[in-house]
């Protein structure tokens, strides 16, 4: 794998990083709203991180004239995986003050929608971690792969192999361009997660209890 595929790999995961810390901002309102002040500092530090990083891969640029191969789809699709989930632990590491193993696990559990956790006295954590770990949960359902499938092809690269890599569906398009493909896609997800969330709400729950199970349903992961 030559050195400018590895600048598009990374500047792609730096966009993706990037999308990361600026998902932080809803858990750091979520405590101001419930006056929770005690962990919005853990999250400025993990946001803060994240965009760092991020922005140190994307800065450099992309090479142009470099295509991705399928292998590099590949490689592209494991490597954002993993390195989202290392960045994606960091609130659970500065506020929960458990070990990154389990932090890691935690993260990894919900962006890929698994659903396993290591936390325990859920009804004692602040709003801002489980707001954080249902949002996981609705990113890695369909956020970063549905982004990607509309961002690759500005960058001339193909996005629907992106989107083959992470299903086992190898039929033709279903449209002729895949960022409409993820324009529905997106578009659909935001607007079932916004009826489950009245649907919860309208049952008897509180809000933010609504958006929680919401985002968790719609994705089906298991946190909740």
């Amino acid at each position: 794998m030559s050195l400018p595929t590895f600048r598009i790999i990374g500047f792609i995961i730096g966009i993706f990083l990037i999308t990361l810390a600026v998902a932080m901002i809803v858990p750091m309102a979520t405590l101001v709203i419930y006056d929770r002040f005690e962990d919005l500092r853990s999250f400025l530090w993990a946001s803060a991180i994240t965009f760092i990083a991020g922005l140190a891969l994307v800065v450099p640029g992309r090479p142009d004239n470099v295509q991705l191969r399928p292998r590099d789809m590949y490689m592209l699709t494991v490597s954002s995986w993993i390195v989202v989930c290392i960045f994606a632990a960091l609130p659970f590491l500065l506020t929960q003050h458990i070990s990154y193993t389990d932090s890691f696990f935690e993260s990894m559990s919900g962006i890929t929608a698994t659903g396993s956790t290591v936390l325990s006295n859920l009804d004692s954590m602040s709003p801002g971690i489980l707001i954080w770990r249902s949002m996981l949960h609705w990113l890695g359902g369909i956020g970063f792969i549905g982004m990607a499938v509309a961002i690759l092809p500005l960058l001339r690269i193909g996005g629907m192999r992106l989107f083959q890599t992470e299903s086992s569906d190898r039929s033709e398009k279903v449209m002729p361009r895949s960022h409409m493909v993820a324009k529905f896609i997106v578009l659909a997800y935001v607007g079932f997660t916004a009826l489950g969330s009245l649907a919860f709400w309208a049952a008897g729950m509180s809000l933010f209890d609504a958006i929680n199970h919401a985002m968790s349903a719609i994705s089906t992961g298991g946190f909740s």
